[in-house]
């Protein structure tokens, strides 16, 4: 049966409601929260691209040269950590799956 997944064997008393809703909510939000922190660090790396992209566009011409190169390494950066993202997503996403065992 599917609810002695999520209750623990030991467990008597009032404790036998409690737990299997508790565990059906983890199970329910895991994939939420996992959305929520690609979305962040993906967001994250966004917003540090449009400040150096401002400042490159803003400062002195002596210095946009070099703050051009540091952008092109910054948006290097940005799409290895994307696909690290994506990668640490889907992996993360496929052993909540195996823990469900539906």
């Amino acid at each position: 049966m599917i609810i002695s997944h999520f209750l623990p064997s030991g467990i008597g008393g009032v404790l036998k409601i409690f737990i299997p809703v508790l565990e059906i909510i983890g199970v329910i939000i895991r994939p939420l929260t996992l959305a929520v922190r690609l979305a962040t660090n993906i967001r994250c790396g966004h917003v540090v691209l449009l400040i150096f992209s401002y400042f490159s566009f803003n400062v002195a011409n002596y210095l946009v040269i070099s703050i051009r190169v540091l952008l092109f390494g910054l948006y290097f950066i940005e799409f290895l950590v994307c696909v690290i993202q994506a990668y640490v997503f889907w992996r993360l996403f496929y052993i909540y799956l195996i823990e469900i065992e539906i």
